[in-house]
């Protein structure tokens, strides 16, 4: 009977986890990028919240202005966050910018993480058709705008982009932000193939403008630090079925730079995962399921070793996590990047024991995200 359990359990845990991949890999086969929509009858607002990081600003203002794109047909609106003074450089820096452009300070709200509070007043300032979101430390390319303006039909609500993490240095940090930036891409690009979008990153998003402003969604999770792209996404497509596309062409990928240690890494990584405990029922039971998988194939050649099983069933970790590496490789790819094998099984080896632990210190060094939860939990209950 103790060899009959696993003989049954165990194929079928891997049968669920194979069920997870070949979803997430018909999905990719279904998202189409190609796109012959005419890009000048496409308009653009372009919405970054900033800090107080005039190196990194001054680099996406240069690849702005670079920007192949019709410049008429797009604007930039610069907010910086209550906490942040506007840098003497920036005004002087776009003065003889040939697109419109906006700059705002916004003083904090009550409830409101600060990144949000920006993104909403930046997009109730917006004039065009489009939202355009990317971070301050990006570089999008200059056929960003161009290629991505050929997918905005006059039926598309959604347009996520390739948004991969780069570092030159070969340090722990970069290595795991890669990896959960390439699988967070992945299923961004799934998600849009099954036209139900899921997961998105904010580096490079578009998001049709009356849709944005009009369905209010931002408001609803603003007192969470993160999820103003995943959470956004999944709540929008709940309340409004959206049709989405996926750019995995490389002149519109948009790197950022990865975290320079480790506790950058835990920060952010701990935004992420808090996330988490507001997606939707369905998303949140697929990622739990998957990443309780993982700790369990991570597991079973211990748990073979101590209850003594065929070590035949190593088999099933083995392929299970060879299958995601495939997809990932297909991946990589397709969007015509580089993938890393090795930094993927580094990755493996402590995804799921590093993601635990961001959580714990992400909780522990800052006060905003349980301080704003709570009073966002007073708000609802009053």
């Amino acid at each position: 009977m103790q060899l009959i359990l696993p003989f049954i359990l165990l194929p079928l845990l891997a049968l669920a986890w194979f069920s997870i991949l070949l979803f997430i890999f018909t999905g990719l086969k279904k998202a189409q990028s190609t796109t012959f929509y005419n890009p000048d009858n496409c308009t653009f607002s372009i919405i970054v919240a900033a800090r107080n990081d005039s190196m990194s600003l001054a680099r996406l203002l240069n690849q702005l202005r670079n920007q192949d794109f019709t410049h008429e047909n797009f604007e930039l609106i610069l907010v910086f966050n209550g906490q942040t003074e506007i840098p003497v450089t920036v005004p002087a820096r776009l003065k003889n910018s040939t697109f419109e452009y906006q700059i705002h300070k916004v003083i904090p709200r009550c409830g409101w993480s600060n990144k949000k509070n920006a993104l909403w007043h930046g997009a109730q300032l917006a004039g065009n058709a489009f939202l355009v979101f990317t971070d301050a430390d990006c570089r999008p390319p200059a056929t960003w705008l161009s290629i991505l303006a050929k997918l905005c039909t006059p039926t598309t609500d959604l347009v996520m982009g390739f948004a991969p993490i780069q570092t030159n240095k070969k340090n722990l940090a970069g290595i795991l932000s890669e990896i959960d930036a390439l699988i967070n891409n992945v299923s961004a690009a799934a998600g849009a193939g099954w036209q139900h979008p899921f997961m998105a990153s904010g580096r490079n998003l578009i998001i049709r403008r009356e849709l944005y402003n009009n369905l209010n969604i931002l408001p609803a999770i603003s007192h969470r630090i993160s999820g103003d792209d995943d959470l956004l996404v999944q709540r929008l497509n709940a309340k409004n079925h959206l049709h989405c596309k996926f750019s995995f062409t490389a002149e519109t990928h948009v790197a950022s730079e990865a975290p320079v240690d480790l506790r950058q890494y835990f920060l952010r990584r701990g935004r992420h995962v808090s996330a988490s405990s507001g997606f939707t029922p369905g998303v949140a039971l697929g990622f739990a399921l998957y990443e309780l998988l993982r700790v369990l194939f991570m597991l079973l050649p211990l748990i073979i070793i101590a209850g003594n099983l065929p070590a035949g069933f190593l088999i099933i970790p083995v392929s299970c996590f060879a299958f995601e590496g495939a997809l990932l490789q297909y991946f990589s790819k397709r969007c015509q990047t580089r993938f890393s094998i090795w930094r993927y099984f580094i990755w493996l080896l402590l995804s799921s024991f590093v993601s635990f632990m961001a959580l714990i210190y992400f909780y522990f060094a800052t006060d905003k995200w349980p301080a704003a939860e709570k009073h966002a939990r007073n708000q609802d209950d009053s």
